[in-house]
């Protein structure tokens, strides 16, 4: 079972791709032409697929396949984005359609329903402790290196969720 959503056929697509292949022989371009797989997979398939995606990353081969919003996403406190606060001629010049421009503002106004710390409690829920310590430091080292501008959210992971957990497995 690797197809975690039932929204559209993209989940069904990366489920059929993915379908019988050992992480252990990916290969980055296959990682990062798929890139969006973690997004869709079961906590099961997520799991079992993660490590691939990091190992791809920490040798610089990953392309899209990033899996760091995967990690800490809804393990930090969220900034809101007011788009009112933006330069009107800037936003113009960035090429959006004036519908897309409402559409943005509109879905930022909108509260979300979906708890993501809940979601990540459960998607990280059966990991062991060596997958956890792996993982805290994949996390440690993309922070480190300043590969990520999101520096602060790794942190903020670590400390708020990865480290703690080595205590409660």
């Amino acid at each position: 079972q690797l197809c975690g959503s039932e929204y559209g056929e993209e989940p069904a697509e990366y489920a059929l791709e993915f379908s019988g292949l050992d992480w252990r022989k990916l290969h980055p371009e296959f990682l990062s032409y798929h890139y969006a797989a973690l997004s869709f997979f079961t906590d099961e398939g997520f799991a079992y697929f993660l490590p691939a995606f990091m190992i791809a990353d920490v040798l610089g081969e990953a392309g899209n396949a990033d899996p760091v919003f995967h990690l800490t996403h809804g393990l930090y406190e969220e900034t809101s984005l007011d788009l009112t606060s933006l330069n009107p001629a800037a936003l113009q010049a960035s090429g959006l359609a004036p519908e897309d421009l409402e559409w943005l503002q509109e879905s930022i106004q909108r509260p979300s329903t979906i708890d993501w710390h809940a979601y990540a409690m459960r998607r990280f829920a059966g990991f062991r402790q060596q997958e956890r310590q792996a993982i805290i430091r994949y996390l440690e080292y993309r922070a480190a290196y300043n590969w990520d501008f999101e520096a602060k959210k790794i942190k903020a992971a670590l400390d708020s969720y990865w480290k703690p957990s080595l205590d409660q497995v």
